[in-house]
């Protein structure tokens, strides 16, 4: 599914501030001098047109007559902007693109050379909202040549702002970015003291995509802070509905959620039915990504109303097919067809070609799903014909794409063939590279249908390759969206480790303010009980300076954990920097891999105090894996889980056996001068998880004269487990926990180290 995500909002940058009237504003007309009628009149049509559009026009056509008359070019041409400017809001494109043609004329003949790059940016807005953003870009760059000649700055920003937005549209967020930095550069250097808060969200949007979280995290609630700072609710509640986004691309849906649900609150209070409608079409497609189709579907319904009350036809189209695609997944066919109908007779009243084609492919895709060959030919060919006919790239792929779909479950592999491949060309043209590969597998599957088996190979190894392509790219976004995520977690900690000390420290200031004042008091009245109260106050401050003592502990043992994992993964990035110097690319790759994995389990579990069991093996597993990999596979390890235990029913704390098998890895096996073997194994017992972790490395007395202690030595990781584990069971001795003992042969030679753990365990 296509998410109709809306996550800016873009406005005409030709409304400049001019006097505005009232719509309830009773003028006279007639009191007015000749000469000076029509420019009456197209103040009061500027103070309707964001408003009242029938007003505005009924303004804007008299004065239009009287500067005919008269022969006021000027006026003549502010006439006709302000009716495209309405033609505009109403989405009627034709005649705004007639009336802002006429007033680009008369403007060009008398060198009104502002209003002229204005009309020319209103008309690349047009184009843009079309979808022609060639066309739209090219006449964006006009207005900026124009506004450049007049060193108009407010003029060249916003240019610079539409043509970043352009690109950002079609996915080139580098090249968006460029024009963004421009903007900002000179929007610092001559309005030092202004706020571009469009500009801000942009920014914060293509830092986004490219990966940049924490500029982006920084932007976007600095956007937030100025629309607060403007009291502009709208910009407020579309900054968080970006914000919202950002996370929903992290893979964060709870904040994601969040974020959005604040932002229908406030549209909610303030009567923007517009918002509120994008706000639950936000939160709908968190719901579809997370497949809750029932909860997607409400919403979506939810703002299929709000697109009904503000008679916005596009926006109850998409809202329609949304609902359709759930009702597909919950099973209800028939309910879904309804849906696609509807959207389908909506789009013929709009008479807008990209939803006409658009509509019609869903049809056709929806018949043939439900084996209704002969409405789903008829709409299929409907969908070709208006894609063809108007070069909208996307549909006319989706067109041929299910056309092919048709004729291969016909059995009609030449027919199939033909369309796979000219969607294959389609989707070249458009440079993606997921219709590309999906195309080519019918071109495979079609020629195997053939029986050209050649051409077929060919194919599947074509496919192959447009496969790997995918898989490489959406790994490269995995890892870029857990760095990022893994950034935001440990700013995020230390702002809080970081509040929690300021608070304590504000806390023992106040405290000690409250306590001076309360003893010269009681000095002052009560002299002969000084002494009682003295001690009384020492006694408190000792108390309270231990349970300051108390939380500092507790703040640093936070502190602690969270320097566990950048401590690994600075150990695995020296060790990928490794593998890539020696050009060992595919170690490095797999490295990689089992790395992301890795950190993805450790971010979930964060903030766990249980984890399934079948996780914590799955994460034990991966981290024997790098660390084997990191020491060139000089051990090989077992994990032997006992039939009787059920996996998926048991939890335990995470991370639990970290501690025993980094000793292992790290002491036991890797200063070993031969391969060593590592093996783990798990038993169940009542409610106890009996774990045995067993090393042929030097023992322990060996490394302990290797790290220069003596071989009682207990790693910080191991205390600090203990300590865990006691937190949790309190009424356990410390001692029923683990027992670490030294193995050695009949010669009384070492022969590797035993942990015996004790792991309390709970059930589903």
């Amino acid at each position: 599914m296509k998410f109709v995500i809306i996550s800016s909002f873009f406005i005409l940058t030709t409304i400049s501030n001019l006097i505005c009237f009232s719509q309830n504003t009773v003028v006279n007309i007639d009191s007015f001098p000749e000469l000076e009628k029509a420019e009456a009149l197209l103040n009061l049509a500027k103070s309707n047109y964001t408003s009242n559009y029938d007003l505005a026009d009924d303004y804007s056509t008299k004065a239009l007559l009287i500067a005919e008359k008269l022969g006021q070019k000027k006026e003549l041409g502010i006439a006709n902007k302000y009716l495209g400017i309405t033609d505009y809001f109403r989405r009627n494109y034709v005649d705004a693109l007639y009336h802002y043609n006429k007033s680009m004329v008369l403007f060009d003949e008398m060198g009104e050379t502002k209003e002229l790059a204005n009309v020319i940016n209103n008309i690349a807005l047009i184009h843009s909202e079309s979808g022609d953003y060639d066309l739209a870009i090219e006449y964006h760059k006009k207005s900026l040549k124009i506004r450049e000649e007049q060193s108009d700055a407010e003029g060249i920003i916003g240019s610079l702002i539409n043509i970043g937005n352009l690109y950002q549209n079609q996915d080139d967020y580098a090249k968006s970015l460029e024009y963004y930095q421009k903007a900002l550069e000179i929007s610092k250097l001559v309005f030092p003291e202004k706020s571009f808060i469009n500009l801000i969200g942009s920014l914060a949007k293509s830092h986004a995509k490219l990966g940049n979280t924490q500029k982006a995290l920084q932007y976007f609630m600095d956007a937030i802070d100025e629309s607060k700072n403007d009291n502009n609710t709208r910009s407020i509640i579309a900054n968080q509905i970006n914000l919202g986004n950002f996370y929903f691309d992290l893979g964060s849906t709870e904040k994601a959620i969040s974020y959005f649900t604040e932002a229908l609150i406030l549209a909610s209070d303030n009567n923007m039915n517009y918002l509120k409608g994008v706000a639950y079409l936000n939160i709908g497609n968190t719901y579809y990504q997370d497949n809750n189709y029932s909860k997607a579907s409400e919403l979506y319904n939810s703002s299929l109303i709000v697109y009904r009350k503000t008679n916005d036809v596009e926006g109850q189209i998409r809202g329609l097919i949304n609902i359709a695609l759930c009702l597909e997944n919950l099973g209800s066919q028939d309910s879904a067809g309804r849906c696609f109908l509807e959207a389908r007779n909506l789009s013929e009243q709009f008479e807008k070609p990209g939803l006409l084609a658009m509509t019609a492919n869903y049809l056709g895709k929806h018949h043939l799903n439900s084996n209704n060959q002969k409405e789903a030919i008829l709409w299929l060919n409907k969908a070709f014909e208006l894609a063809d006919k108007n070069d909208i790239n996307r549909e006319l792929y989706m067109s041929n794409y299910n056309l092919g779909n048709y004729w291969y479950k016909l059995s009609d592999y030449t027919r199939s063939l033909n369309s796979y491949e000219a969607a294959f060309e389609n989707a070249s043209n458009m440079e993606s590279v997921v219709f590309q590969k999906d195309a080519m597998e019918g071109i495979w599957k079609s020629f195997e249908g053939l029986q050209n088996y050649r051409s077929a190979h060919e194919a599947l190894k074509e496919y192959g390759l447009l496969k790997d392509s995918i898989f490489n790219t959406q790994k490269q976004k995995q890892i870029i969206a857990i760095e990022g995520k893994l950034n935001l977690v440990l700013k995020e900690n230390q702002i809080i480790s970081q509040n929690k000390i300021i608070n304590q420290q504000e806390k023992i200031l106040k405290q000690e303010k409250w306590n001076k004042v309360y003893i010269i008091s009681v000095a002052v009245l009560l002299i002969v009980l000084l002494i009682i109260i003295i001690n009384r106050a020492k006694i408190r401050r000792q108390k309270e300076k231990a349970e300051l003592i108390q939380q500092n502990l507790t703040v640093e043992h936070d502190l602690l954990q969270l320097q566990m994992n950048p401590h690994f993964i600075f150990n695995a990035l020296n060790s990928i920097q490794s593998f890539i110097s020696e050009n060992n690319s595919f170690e490095a790759e797999l490295f990689l891999s089992k790395f992301a994995h890795l950190m993805r389990y450790y971010l979930d579990s964060s903030s766990a105090s249980w984890v399934n069991f079948t996780d914590e093996l799955k994460a034990t597993e991966l981290n024997l894996e790098i660390e084997k990999l990191r020491l060139n596979n000089k051990f090989q390890f077992n994990v032997i889980v006992d039939e009787n235990i059920e996996t998926e029913e048991i939890q335990l704390p995470p991370m639990i056996l970290q501690p025993f098998i980094e000793n292992a890895v790290k002491h036991g096996l890797r200063p070993k001068k031969t391969n060593g073997q590592l093996e783990i194994r798990f038993t169940l017992e009542k409610d106890n998880m009996y774990c045995y972790i067993q090393d042929d490395g030097i023992g322990r007395e060996a490394a302990g004269k290797t790290k220069k202690v003596s071989s009682g030595h207990k790693s910080k990781g191991i205390e600090l487990t203990r300590k865990r584990l006691m937190a949790l069971f309190p009424k356990k001795s410390t001692n029923e926990f683990f027992v670490i003992n030294d193995l050695q042969d009949e010669n009384g030679l070492s022969t590797g180290t035993r942990v015996e753990l004790i792991i309390p365990i709970r059930y589903f």
